[in-house]
């Protein structure tokens, strides 16, 4: 089962001498319906370091998922939910432990 944080949560993630700017705050997921789920999704906030480090060294691809999300849109739009739903990617959880998530956790 995944672990989720809960409240709105903020914080800054130092790295290095001189830290890593990076923030992070948890927001409410969404259903297909944008009815709130009961638990946060994390949004992370890059800036400086972090930034530049994310763009040229961390991401490995990239792939438009706008003629995918116009699909799911109009499937629930039309009423067809389930099929809608079965076309979502799969969430996973970041795989951190307690020592690293632990405080962020209530």
């Amino acid at each position: 089962m995944g672990r989720h944080l809960r409240g709105s949560v903020t914080a800054v993630f130092p790295v290095g001498p001189h830290g890593l700017d990076a923030r992070s705050c948890g927001w409410p997921g969404r259903d297909l319906h944008l009815n709130p789920l009961p638990y946060r999704s994390l949004q992370l906030g890059l800036g400086g370091e972090a930034a530049v480090r994310y763009a040229d060294e961390w991401i490995v691809g990239v792939e438009d998922v706008t003629p995918l999300a116009a699909e799911i849109h109009a499937l629930v739009r039309s009423g067809e939910t389930e099929r809608a739903a079965a076309l979502l990617p799969e969430e996973r959880p970041f795989p951190l432990g307690d020592e690293v998530l632990g405080h962020l956790r209530a």
